[in-house]
């Protein structure tokens, strides 16, 4: 029997021009919501994502926060994404502001691809185990007139095990 867990991840960024701002600070909360069809593996992922200002022009990667599933016994277990709001037509990209896009990487030995976040394709497929660990590295690319302001992203995680 198929297992389905839900999750949601909100990730806050706030963005300013290096040109006409002085000093900034920013924070945000991952709000995550969780729907547990069947307890028989836990998933967990980090309350809060940090992103940081982004008062640059072009593509910078940020820190990396993982999503953990623990099964008692030996699961197949496959995670996709559904980036909320507005989207460009790419699957691996996301608006989050006019000129303002992010990715997630998939980090890990033997692939390092950016994820689909359409939620249709999955990533971090692991094959009969009871522990499996998926790094997640976001990147953001910012083009020079950008759009400044403070914007939070929905981000549906799916995590499903058999």
């Amino acid at each position: 029997m198929n297992r389905i867990m839900r999750f949601f991840l909100i990730v806050n960024v706030i963005f300013y021009s290096s040109f006409s701002l002085g000093k900034q600070t920013a924070s945000s909360v991952t709000n995550i919501k969780i729907t547990v069809n069947d307890n028989t593996c836990a998933v967990t992922m980090p309350s809060k994502v940090y992103i940081g200002d982004i008062d640059y022009v072009g593509m910078n990667k940020h820190s990396p926060f993982h999503i953990n599933v623990l099964c008692p016994v030996a699961k197949d277990i496959s995670i996709t994404a559904k980036a909320m709001g507005i989207s460009d037509g790419e699957p691996e990209w996301t608006r989050l502001l006019d000129g303002v896009y992010m990715k997630i990487y998939e980090n890990n030995d033997s692939n390092n691809s950016t994820i689909d976040l359409t939620g249709v394709t999955s990533f971090c497929d692991f094959s009969e185990t009871t522990k499996a660990t998926c790094e997640l590295i976001p990147i953001v690319n910012r083009e020079p007139r950008s759009a400044l302001g403070e914007f939070e992203k929905l981000i549906s995680f799916t995590v499903s095990y058999n």
